[in-house]
């Protein structure tokens, strides 16, 4: 027969292109780096620097002579305490010798026959008391001391100024009268600022500083009233309470050098020549027991004044106080204050 293309069985056959592998073909190992090692390497040390070499030390010092010294000789053995008593043996204590206790010297016998000189008597002996009974101790206040501080503040009373002072003294004992008093010995005029009804003081510090090295205490205070009467105001009342809460006999003189003269009689011993002003004595005798004087020396009654001026809270300053109580009297009349020559210093802190 004759060739047919289109007959399948005519076709040669295709070529069967082999099955793929059941894996691929395996790779050549890829190449596996050194494992890092567990530590890093070590590092090469650092160098130190070397330490500064120590100063040497000082030579050694001699002994001393003390250390020198041997030391005191230490007994071995304590001394053996005695032995304890049983309670059998407590009947032995009667037959022991008692403990000798030193007998005391005798007391000096207080003499009541001490001779004292009649002037130093006055001075120092008082009966004052206070309005409770509480007894006062004496001040003794120059009797020139007054002329003196009027003529220290006669300027300022020509301008109708106010002047004040301090009274400073000491405290004298007399062991045989058994007694103490106070004595003014210094005239402190301070630093100032003044009008016609008060007087301050300035600079504070300057008056306590010379009060301490000269050992003086504050026994109180004059001023005057170059344009009113001699009494104490509401000012001065409320001043002198301090001066008075510190020491119970504290004064307070006042000066009216224009006002209320008044006589006082004072012993012939005490008498010396003294110079007046015109105007306060034109007729002053020298040999004239009595002499003008224009001053009060008041304190405040305890009870009731001191306390009435310590509760006190009123304002202003100039105000009015109780008048059915009395709060201030006079402390020489019948008082604690004795007037006598003696001497006195002044100290005027104003220059």
């Amino acid at each position: 027969f004759a060739y047919s293309p289109t007959h399948p069985s005519s076709l040669p056959p295709k070529p069967v292109p082999p099955h793929p592998a059941s894996s691929p073909p395996s790779l050549p190992p890829k190449p596996v780096p050194p494992h890092p090692p567990s530590s890093p390497p070590s590092l090469p040390p650092k160098p130190v620097p070397p330490y500064p070499a120590s100063p040497p030390l000082p030579p050694k010092l001699p002994p001393s002579p003390y250390e020198s010294r041997p030391p005191p000789p230490v007994p071995h053995q304590a001394p053996t305490l005695p032995p304890k008593l049983h309670k059998a043996d407590a009947h032995l204590d009667e037959y022991r010798p008692a403990a000798v206790v030193p007998a005391l010297p005798p007391k000096v016998p207080y003499q009541e026959d001490a001779t004292v000189p009649e002037a130093w008597t006055e001075k120092i002996l008082s009966e004052a008391t206070t309005e409770a009974g509480e007894p006062l101790r004496t001040i003794n206040v120059p009797l020139s001391l007054l002329d003196k501080f009027l003529d220290m503040a006669a300027s300022n009373t020509r301008k109708n100024l106010e002047t004040c002072a301090i009274l400073s003294g000491t405290l004298v004992r007399i062991h045989c009268l058994k007694h103490n008093a106070f004595t003014v010995t210094t005239l402190i005029v301070p630093k100032q600022v003044a009008t016609s009804d008060t007087c301050s003081t300035t600079n504070e510090e300057e008056l306590f500083d010379y009060q301490d090295q000269h050992d003086l205490m504050t026994l109180g205070w004059i001023h005057t009233h170059p344009t009113q009467t001699c009494f104490m105001s509401s000012v001065d009342l409320h001043t002198h309470c301090s001066y008075q809460l510190m020491l119970p006999e504290a004064i307070a003189i006042v000066c009216a050098p224009k006002h209320d003269p008044k006589y006082v009689l004072l012993p012939l011993s005490v008498h010396e020549p003294q110079r007046f002003d015109d105007d306060r004595n034109p007729e002053a005798s020298l040999t004239d027991p009595f002499h003008l004087f224009s001053y009060g020396i008041f304190r405040l009654t305890d009870p009731p004044g001191l306390q009435i001026i310590v509760n006190c809270r009123e304002r202003p300053s100039f105000h009015p106080h109780p008048a059915d109580e009395p709060l201030y009297t006079d402390a020489m009349d019948l008082g604690h204050v004795r007037l006598s020559q003696m001497d006195y210093k002044v100290v005027d802190m104003r220059k």
